[in-house]
């Protein structure tokens, strides 16, 4: 993914974490609105600041047996080290 971003004006990209949404749905959201160039909407923002998302992050860590998780792990060590999950 990196190396296609590559090709593309930094000003262009707006890096958001699935967990940053969903510990700050209203301020990712007002992030996401303004990186689109959508004008403040006071409606709209009190709409966003009654979301609330449950926070599953970890349940397929949870869910698998171990096997399964060292496998996905050893498979996916590189890029779970490179954005922070491990």
């Amino acid at each position: 993914m990196d190396e296609g971003l590559s090709a593309v004006d930094p000003e262009r990209i707006l890096r958001l974490r699935y967990e940053d949404l969903i510990a700050e749905p209203a301020a990712r959201l007002r992030e996401i609105g303004a990186f689109s160039g959508l004008p403040v909407n006071a409606d709209w923002d009190r709409r966003v600041a009654r979301l609330s998302f449950p926070d599953r992050n970890d349940a397929w860590r949870v869910s698998l047996d171990p096997a399964a998780l060292a496998t996905i792990t050893g498979i996916q060590a590189s890029g779970l080290e490179e954005h922070g999950y491990v």
